[in-house]
């Protein structure tokens, strides 16, 4: 089979794809302080996946803020923080398989009591916070539902309260790629960037912007210059792998695949890309040993495997 051919097979059928990690086993680590910067004990601290099966991981911080989980799922969290007298905090991150991941300590304000509505008397700042966090779940179900603008509307209205929680900025970056508001969207992912810089998804979320308003080559050098923060981030590296390899850089595509494959070799479609690269560069042998773990593997993109066995189908006819 002549190299030109498979490699206009590749072009024409590869399709980006973005699953999970579901990979057990990662490990998180991180601390709570005070406004002072003194760590804080007895904080309850509440470790969210919100992966396809979700599930709730509790831990307390020690005397010196600290606290450590075993055991995790890899992929997003939403973390919460509470500790009596004090406004509760959310952060979201990324926690990866096969290193420690460290989480940005976090800081908690003490709780004030401040004026309420008329005819209510004194509210505390930790009651307000509360009715923020409920108005968060209320977002998210919304955004669950489909009711995008009911959603947009309520985040809305948090960031009013609260301009710096990430959480929401992102979500509302969602939504702005779902309603195709490109520009929103890249405003709302810059913004949690700045916030919390080392919050990968953030980055890739962007990239996808940046690609799907035409300016690919600008979601591309993005990817390139944060990649060394996230070298031990595995969905970060297989991002990474694919954009290169839609710009068609097959030997950075590789690199990222690989190591992506390394930390996470649950992650299934890192053998599709690794699969389709090894067509392009005509080792046949490479691409079908790849491309045969793929298909015999389970949970795979339904149009990357439909791909895999066109090719795989090809490959093995004599020539």
């Amino acid at each position: 089979m002549k190299r030109p051919i498979l490699a206009a097979i590749v072009l024409a059928l590869c399709a980006v794809s973005a699953r999970e990690a579901r990979a057990q086993g990662a490990m998180a680590r991180g601390a709570v302080v005070d406004e002072q910067g003194q760590p804080l004990a007895g904080v309850k601290v509440e470790l969210q996946f919100t992966g396809k099966e979700a599930r709730t991981f509790v831990r307390t911080t020690n005397q010196k803020g600290g606290y450590i989980q075993v055991g995790l799922p890899s992929g997003t969290y939403t973390i919460r923080y509470s500790k009596d007298g004090y406004v509760p905090a959310i952060h979201k991150t990324t926690i990866t398989a096969g290193d420690l991941t460290e989480i940005p300590t976090a800081t908690l304000k003490v709780a004030k009591v401040v004026a309420g509505p008329e005819g209510q008397g004194l509210k505390s700042s930790e009651d307000v916070a509360k009715r923020l966090e409920e108005d968060y779940t209320k977002a998210m179900e919304a955004t669950r539902a489909g009711r995008l603008d009911e959603s947009e509307a309520l985040f809305k209205q948090i960031l009013e309260k609260a301009p710096d929680l990430a959480a929401a900025h992102y979500n509302l970056g969602y939504l702005y790629t779902k309603k195709k508001d490109w520009p929103a969207a890249e405003t709302e992912f810059k913004r949690v960037i700045e916030l919390q810089p080392a919050r990968s998804d953030t980055y890739a979320a962007l990239a996808a912007v940046y690609e799907a308003s035409g300016r690919r080559n600008e979601g591309l050098k993005l990817l390139t210059e944060a990649s060394s923060r996230f070298e031990g981030d595995p969905a970060f590296q297989f991002t990474l792998g694919v954009a290169c390899l839609n710009a068609g850089q097959s030997e950075l595509a590789a690199a990222s695949l690989r190591r992506a494959r390394e930390l996470d070799p649950s992650r299934v479609e890192t053998l599709y890309y690794l699969g389709t690269l090894a067509v392009g560069a005509g080792h046949v042998e490479e691409a079908v040993g790849h491309l045969e773990a793929y298909v015999a593997a389970t949970g795979q993109n339904p149009q990357n495997l439909a791909t895999a066995q066109k090719l795989l189908e090809t490959l093995k006819k004599p020539r």
